[in-house]
C-alpha cells in the first residue's frame, strides 16, 4: 500500500488476526484455527495467510498441515462471500455463468483440505 492510512489499517488487521488465530489455537486447538481462518477469510485473505505463515514458523507450535488447511479454508470462505455477492446482485445471465465455477472452486477447496 502506498497510502499510510491503508498500510496502518492492514497492519492493525494483521495484528488482530494474528492475535485471534494464536488465541484460538491455544484455547481450541486446530478447530479454533480453522474457525478463525474461515471468519477472517470473509473479510480478507492476506492477513490470515500471513498470520498462518507466522504461526507455523519453526518453534511457534502450529503444524504446517494445519496452517495450509487454514489458508485454504480462508480462501474458500472469501470465495463464498464474493460469489454470494455476485449471485445476490448479478443478473440471471451472470449467475448462470458464475455458479458452475464457484461450485468447482469450492469442491476443489474441500478436496484439498481432506488431502492435506
Amino acid at each position: 500500500p502506498f497510502e499510510i492510512k491503508t498500510a496502518i489499517t492492514f497492519g492493525l488487521l494483521y495484528a488482530l488476526i494474528l492475535l485471534v488465530a494464536n488465541a484460538a489455537q491455544q484455547y481450541f486447538g486446530e478447530a479454533g484455527v480453522y474457525v478463525s481462518s474461515i471468519v477472517s477469510g470473509v473479510a480478507d485473505v492476506d492477513a490470515i495467510t500471513l498470520s498462518m505463515a507466522e504461526l507455523s514458523r519453526e518453534g511457534r507450535g502450529l503444524d504446517l498441515r494445519t496452517a495450509a488447511r487454514a489458508i485454504v479454508l480462508a480462501a474458500a470462505s472469501n470465495t463464498v462471500v464474493k460469489g454470494g455477492i455476485v449471485l445476490a446482485t448479478g443478473s440471471a445471465a451472470l449467475r448462470k455463468v458464475i455458479l458452475p465455477g464457484l461450485l468447482l472452486v469450492l469442491a476443489a477447496a474441500i478436496g484439498v483440505v481432506f488431502v492435506l
